[in-house]
């Protein structure tokens, strides 16, 4: 599956929290490692948010 793919049905079916619905641009997220997770174009992100909401995909265990 692609990111572009993912991020259509995540926008689609989820209701993300905080945000106004219409206007949301999610990251589609293609793996994680320790404090760093990637996109599906190779970005790299820093995840300073884990306080309040973790991502819960494993971090690649």
């Amino acid at each position: 599956m692609t990111g572009t793919k993912i991020k259509e049905i995540q926008k689609k079916y989820n209701l993300q929290s905080w945000s106004a619905q219409r206007n949301i641009d999610p990251i589609p997220v293609e793996r994680g490692e320790g404090l760093y997770f990637w996109d599906y174009d190779g970005n790299r992100y820093s995840d300073m948010s884990s306080q309040l909401v973790n991502l819960n995909l494993g971090f690649g265990n």
